[in-house]
């Protein structure tokens, strides 16, 4: 069954985002819970809000730039694996990180949603999860998507690749 786009994040609490990049982090065990936003400005303090939550086997991180306006990217992290998508703007255009070398792989990971739900992903549209956290400092950085990785825009499922 192909997943619905649906960019809608429960655990934003709908309070307004302030200018600039904010992070939230979402965790699912011992149960599903997700922190505050926090500003960020810098490497160091993106690095200092995940280290708690390094070892947590799933994961759903968001680095907003004014609260999404102007871009963000989301990484929902399964054990080495990450799921990542960039977003230019409420309504822009989607693109997410790819890795070619699992084109010819049956494998798919199982990455748990900020509101609980299950998505199966195709091994192709993961990459690594040092790959998905150097994502989010790209993008912190330089407010677009980390030219050194693979994306791709037109997805027609992510059941399978391309």
């Amino acid at each position: 069954m192909p997943i619905q786009g649906n960019k809608e994040v429960d655990l934003h609490h709908n309070e307004p985002a302030p200018p600039g990049y904010t992070v939230q982090v979402v965790w699912f065990e011992p149960t599903r819970e997700g922190g505050p936003r926090h500003p960020v400005s810098n490497i160091a303090a993106l690095r200092r809000i995940f280290d708690p939550y390094r070892d947590h086997e799933q994961l759903v991180i968001y680095l907003d730039r004014d609260g999404g306006e102007s871009g963000s990217v989301w990484v929902h992290l399964t054990d080495d694996r990450a799921w990542v998508s960039h977003m230019t703007q409420p309504g822009g255009i989607d693109s997410y990180c790819c890795d070619s070398r699992s084109r010819d792989s049956d494998e798919t990971i199982d990455f748990t949603l900020s509101n609980g739900q299950v998505d199966e992903i195709h091994r192709y549209w993961t990459v690594t999860r040092a790959k998905g956290f150097r994502a989010l400092e790209y993008f912190l950085r330089h407010g677009d998507r980390d030219p050194g990785l693979n994306w791709a825009t037109e997805v027609p499922s992510f059941q399978e690749p391309p």
